[in-house]
């Protein structure tokens, strides 16, 4: 059996996120902690290249999460979004996304339990849809935010998030 060990150091400058706890259909804007995470002002620790108006990140999510209702007809969406500035207003673009709850609804092996932990990978770089009008050329998003949405159908959705960080790669 194969185990996953990861190292990583915790730093609350990256925290996404306290705190909150999900149980509505629509999405729930998380600013606990921080609303967003400027990658031009945190250099060099998650920087590639030196730019600061365009910085390029690769990073770690930690995801914790306490009480979690994965018996609903639906789950729960994580999503990472960048964008141009810290308002979101320009530019936003989700780069990942993960999924909690049943098995039918996420396409994991398992259900999500009770207290756990997720730890997944991305970077703040954006691709434009092949019907967006413009440019082709990828670009890199400078403010990182999380987000957590609930999709169901039949029950009462419940997810307690205890915290959520970015841990530069």
């Amino acid at each position: 059996m194969a185990h996953q060990a990861y190292n990583f150091t915790l730093d609350d400058t990256y925290k996404l996120t306290a705190a909150v706890t999900v149980n509505a259909a629509d999405g729930v804007q998380v600013a606990a902690t921080v609303d967003s995470i400027d990658l031009g002002a945190v250099a060099p620790a998650f920087n590639v290249n030196t730019s600061s108006t365009a910085p390029y990140a690769r990073f770690a999510v930690v995801l914790d999460w306490g009480t979690i209702d994965s018996t609903i007809t639906g789950g729960y969406y994580v999503y990472v979004e960048g964008a141009d500035n810290s308002s979101f207003t320009t530019g936003r673009v989700r780069l990942t996304e993960y999924k909690l709850g049943r098995t039918a609804d996420t396409g994991h092996e398992f259900a999500t339990q009770n207290n756990g932990r997720d730890v997944f990978f991305t970077d703040n770089v954006s691709s434009p849809s092949t019907t967006a009008a413009g440019s082709t050329a990828q670009s890199t998003k400078r403010y990182i935010r999380i987000r957590f949405v609930a999709f169901y159908s039949a029950g009462t959705a419940n997810l307690q998030v205890l915290n959520a960080w970015m841990v530069p790669l």
